[in-house]
């Protein structure tokens, strides 16, 4: 991770964004996608029955899961899940061939039953091979991660909304089209050398790496962030209104736009606080207050219509930033990449298939509101619950109390930080990582905040530390924070 240097000429803990447009082509791979809401909705009442959707969709997420599921356990000890890239580019064409069939056989006739199994099948197992395709690309620094993510998420949004104006024949030419170029899309980058670098390789000693104590490590790291996905995702899909029109501005298309433009923006502002820990302290408690808000309004008013409307906006921002944490998590080295997608698409497609579950089961629209209503306010509770923990290890935790404090002297010992970084690093032969981690240490930062920060756990940041110090002979970090200070 570079340093970029903010206004004030002191050198930033914030990754600097990357010139990668191409990744940009994931919002096509996306835009077709019928585990959607606002995608399905379309698909839906563009098809001959409305009957046609419900047994595609379940197919789908169940060949979701079981695909993503193998991902999971054969990734789960290797850096990277082996495969052949022609046999899996064949694979991932089966979502816009699948996709493909399903508006032909929709368009000429009603399709039997067994064929809308079998399409789904096809299309989930096409998804989940898709998606793996993407994932080297978008194992970035969580900046980088949620600035792409955020502007594929907005075109995403337009393009929906572009199709759903469109007639059924047109919107079928669209759907495909941008199926094909989203999914051939990964495999061309990769022949044409445009893979980017790894950006948080990991040299060095890693934990043993066994199923058990991959997925530990990552709830470890991303549970909060993985938590909110799911609460968002569960209740987008159990609240979804089977009878509402396919409009352009559907609630779920305008929600995804307004979080692109939170997320770029927050992504575009120079600070000199790590964009995990604004996220993680500030902009998700601020956004899960918001939803609960947004919850109390007594049914039937014109605030509660209102509210329904502008709520999916707090619900995509909560996903587009756990779904960059846990690209963060992949960037970092210290899981599998194909072991944190794999569990991530599982237990999506787990909630998914609950969701719809649930808005099938509960016939109630008031009892269904009542339970959806008191998972936000669950969801609400732990966050407050994590924040008052981390509160009280700041103040009473061993060593804590500097994680978020600069040491004294910050603004003299800015301009030699990252010289000195450099001059110490070669000194003592330090990786990559741990040439990054000294920079968090020049600043006075302990483990707590370098593995949040890193995304990975405290135990692996503690092991980086020592290295340092064993490599540049120190043994306190009263020592270490010497060697910064321009006075010696």
């Amino acid at each position: 991770m570079q340093n970029t240097k903010p206004s004030n000429g002191a050198p930033s803990l914030q990754s600097p964004l990357l010139k990668k447009p191409e990744l940009l082509l994931l919002a096509f791979f996306l835009a077709p996608l019928p585990l959607f809401p606002a995608v399905g909705r379309t698909l839906r009442n563009a098809m001959a029955s409305e009957a046609v959707f419900e047994i595609f969709a379940p197919s789908v997420m169940a060949s979701c899961l079981v695909v993503s599921l193998v991902i999971a356990v054969a990734g789960s000890g290797r850096p990277l899940l082996p495969h052949r890239r022609k046999q899996a580019c064949l694979l991932s064409l089966l979502y816009p061939f699948s996709l493909g069939a399903l508006w032909f056989a929709s368009l000429v006739h009603t399709p039997v039953q067994d064929f809308l199994v079998g399409i789904g099948l096809l299309c989930g197992t096409g998804i989940a091979i898709g998606g793996l395709a993407w994932l080297p690309f978008y194992s970035l620094d969580i900046r980088n991660a949620t600035f792409y993510g955020g502007l594929c998420c907005g075109i995403m949004a337009i393009v929906a909304m572009l199709t759903a104006l469109m007639p059924a024949p047109l919107n079928a030419m669209v759907t495909v089209t941008c199926a094909t170029a989203g999914s051939v899309s990964p495999f061309l980058f990769r022949r044409l050398g445009r893979l980017p670098a790894r950006t948080g390789e990991v040299e060095g000693p890693k934990e043993t790496t066994g199923l058990l104590s991959a997925l530990k490590s990552l709830l470890t790291v991303d549970w909060l962030f993985l938590l909110g996905l799911l609460v968002c995702l569960f209740i987008s899909v159990a609240d979804e209104q089977g009878d509402a029109t396919a409009t352009a501005f559907q609630p779920e298309l305008v929600g995804c736009i307004t979080a692109s433009v939170a997320a770029v923006v927050l992504c575009l502002a120079h600070g000199h606080t790590p964009l995990s820990l604004l996220i993680g302290r500030l902009v998700i408690p601020c956004l899960v207050a918001f939803l609960v808000l947004m919850s109390g309004f007594p049914e039937g008013s014109s605030l509660f219509s209102f509210s329904a409307f502008i709520v999916y906006a707090p619900y995509m921002l909560l996903s587009l930033f756990a779904l960059a944490s846990l690209a963060a998590t992949s960037a970092s080295g210290e899981l599998p990449p194909a072991f944190v997608y794999g569990v991530t698409l599982a237990l999506c497609t787990v909630v998914l298939l609950l969701g719809f579950i649930c808005h099938h089961a509960i016939a109630s629209q008031t009892d269904l509101r009542i339970m959806l209503r008191s998972i936000i306010f669950c969801y609400f509770a732990i966050v407050i619950v994590q924040l008052a923990y981390a509160s009280w290890r700041q103040l009473y935790g061993r060593g804590a109390l500097s994680d978020d404090e600069e040491p004294s002297g910050t603004d003299a010992i800015a301009a030699l930080r990252q010289p000195r970084i450099e001059e110490l690093a070669q000194r003592g032969s330090l990786t990559a990582r741990e040439r990054e981690i000294l920079g968090y240490l020049s600043y006075g930062h302990g483990s707590a905040f370098i593995a949040k920060s890193l995304f990975i756990t405290d135990n692996t940041a503690r092991t980086h530390i020592r290295n340092i110090y064993r490599k540049l002979g120190l043994s306190s970090r009263e020592e270490l924070l010497a060697l910064f200070n321009p006075n010696n």
